[in-house]
């Protein structure tokens, strides 16, 4: 289905082709195809995937419209079982043999409505500001419409190895709709003493004292000083160990009492998505790429 929105001035202000899972062609102002990327329609949002490149486009272009989420909750079905204990039913769990499998439970909330991991990271996406570095100082962007954000407020931490090393609140300037200002970071904080990763972080809250939005970067790290050996364990104790003797010089790790050296091994899971198309997702067969 399409739907277009023309303006009493005879150009289109909206234009959408709604395929569930399609591409996005971008217009430019005399009608032409200037880009056009992958996975838009109506699902932006589920727990499967958050359409990043729908964001960057909708961010950054005039006219996208977006943030859809499909779907919004499991569709789990209380069941009670033979020893009187409920669970949310799915996928055959009711002995029928045509189903989605687990395709009906890919929302944002469990069927009890208890929020799943991927709320936090939609709440991530639909942050109210952009917070990006600009040289030594770091820009605010205010993402809302209509009002500033003088009902915020901003604080920074800084952690080295994950620990806390200085923290405070930033004067945050009342920053208009769809603009930006720039903050800094006090010279002592930044200063803090102790080798390990440093990382900065922001965290807007609102007037209720919610969390927002937060943003982290990575901060020019010490490098701790490294030991001349390492230590194994052994049948006989704690010993002195010499790097060279525990890695040959094909790179290969050594370790006692083992047959074959470590490899590397990757494997990524099959996804919900992978069992489109008549594959058997009750079996796993033929399952597509799961190997990476």
């Amino acid at each position: 289905m399409r739907i277009t929105v023309t303006a009493k001035q005879g150009f289109e202000v909206i234009d959408t082709d709604q395929q569930h899972v399609g591409r996005l062609r971008i217009r430019g102002g005399g009608g032409e195809c200037v880009e056009e990327q992958a996975g838009a329609g109506d699902e932006k949002e589920s727990e499967m995937r958050h359409g990043g490149i729908e964001w960057d486009a909708i961010h950054s272009l005039k006219g996208l419209q977006g943030g859809f989420i499909w779907e919004m909750w499991d569709h789990g079905l209380d069941q009670t079982l033979p020893d009187g204990t409920k669970r949310s039913a799915y996928g055959g769990n009711y002995g029928e043999k045509k189903h989605d499998g687990n395709f009906v439970c890919d929302g944002m909330f469990f069927p009890d409505r208890t929020p799943k991991p991927a709320m936090e990271e939609f709440k991530y996406i639909a942050a109210p500001v952009f917070i990006k570095r600009k040289g030594a100082k770091y820009e605010v962007f205010n993402k809302h419409f209509f009002i500033d954000l003088s009902g915020y407020k901003l604080r920074y931490e800084i952690t080295i190895d994950g620990l806390l090393k200085a923290s405070g609140a930033i004067k945050l300037p009342a920053v208009k709709p769809r603009k930006a200002a720039l903050i800094s970071i006090p010279a002592t904080a930044l200063k803090a003493e102790g080798a390990g990763e440093r990382f900065l972080t922001f965290t807007l809250t609102d007037k209720s004292g919610n969390d927002v939005a937060w943003e982290q970067f990575a901060l020019k790290s010490v490098a701790a000083k490294q030991p001349a050996k390492i230590a194994k364990v052994v049948s006989d104790g704690l010993i002195g160990f010499d790097l060279d003797k525990l890695i040959d010089k094909q790179g290969n790790l050594n370790l006692p009492n083992q047959v074959v050296a470590p490899q590397l091994t990757l494997w990524r899971a099959p996804t919900d998505n992978d069992a489109i198309g008549g594959i058997n997702i009750v079996t796993g067969k033929q399952i597509g790429r799961a190997h990476v």
